[in-house]
């Protein structure tokens, strides 16, 4: 799963701390589309913090040159994390909708049109990565082959041959079903939005991980609930009042916490609706499960719960519904 977060027109660039947070939550990779010239230009493959802010400091000056601002121009970034084809600066989104492996795979390129895609696209999911089985033959982790990219391969044979049939909204709406995956798109014309995709202040994010220590939910349990964090496990606690607003021992965020001590502390809201959060594909869903592949440590819809565990959901594992009936 990864990160897209959109900027419109009018709106200054997101906070730097934000976007340092960001990059910690997903670390393979950042990209950034703008318009340019009226068509898009992407710069990726920042690999680190320091080759971020040198990535953003090139767009300022490239934006300068033209007598623009960050606020003259749309403009979207994805912060990846590396599912199919390894975590390299050509694999980093957004991508040129183009048909050509090699503007695909460029650090710096114009189009037409950009796109950046968060989710796992299955088809090639299966076929660019391989399963490593343990003894008893359980799934314990997807390895990926290096060489290929879902995103890449889905722009070259679905996108592409769209054409301008791309912008029409019942396509859009066939792509994000055929895929399970949300994608955004950028031209001269402006940003455009495949799935659901969450407004604050103006700017949209492809998921809510854009806010600090949201992944959490509850399972229901025999004493009380059993509270779940994708960072620390499963730990029984008596029923709450409230979403539950993370665990302030989580190691990572506790890490982070040591790095930006200023960085404001966010909690979660959406299990309160009843929509329940898929790590991997980064959608809600009525119901998830736990992924026994992983120590139980990540909570998959179930398309992706069988992409990543070969098998169909197992009901044993399943996650309840958040507040909506208490």
């Amino acid at each position: 799963m990864c990160l897209i977060v959109c900027k419109p027109r009018g709106l200054p660039l997101p906070d730097m701390l934000d976007m340092y947070y960001w990059f910690f939550e997903y670390p393979d990779g950042l990209g950034v589309s703008f318009q340019y010239q009226n068509k898009v230009r992407t710069i990726k493959g920042a690999m680190s913090e320091s080759q971020m802010e040198d990535l953003f400091g090139n767009v300022h000056d490239i934006l300068k040159e033209e007598g623009q601002t960050f606020e003259d121009v749309d403009l979207m970034m994805q912060f990846r994390a590396a599912v199919t084809g390894a975590a390299t600066p050509k694999f980093c989104h957004p991508f040129p909708v183009s048909n050509k492996q090699a503007d695909l795979d460029s650090l710096d390129v114009l189009s037409d049109v950009a796109l950046a895609h968060n989710g796992v696209i299955s088809m090639y999911n299966k076929r660019f990565n391989t399963k490593v089985t343990s003894a008893d033959g359980k799934v314990t982790r997807w390895t990926s082959l290096g060489d290929k990219n879902d995103a890449q391969e889905y722009i070259k044979e679905y996108i592409v041959p769209l054409g301008r049939a791309i912008w029409n909204p019942v396509v859009q709406e066939l792509i994000e079903d055929h895929t399970y995956s949300k994608f955004a798109l950028l031209s001269g014309r402006g940003l455009s939005y495949i799935g659901t995709f969450f407004e604050e202040e103006g700017y949209f994010y492809s998921n809510m991980t854009y806010k600090w220590g949201y992944q959490s939910t509850y399972l229901q349990g025999g004493a009380g609930k059993i509270a779940y964090n994708k960072r620390t496990g499963l730990e029984v606690r008596s029923a709450p009042t409230s979403p539950w607003e993370g665990d302030d021992d989580d190691d990572d965020d506790s890490r982070f916490r040591e790095l930006y001590p200023g960085y404001p502390y966010l909690p979660m809201k959406d299990v309160a609706t009843g929509g329940l959060f898929c790590e991997f594909c980064g959608d809600y869903f009525p119901e998830v499960y736990l992924s026994p592949s992983d120590n139980f440590g990540t909570q998959l819809c179930a398309s992706c719960y069988e992409q990543m565990e070969g098998t169909k959901p197992n009901e044993e594992f399943a996650v309840l519904g958040g507040f909506k009936n208490d």
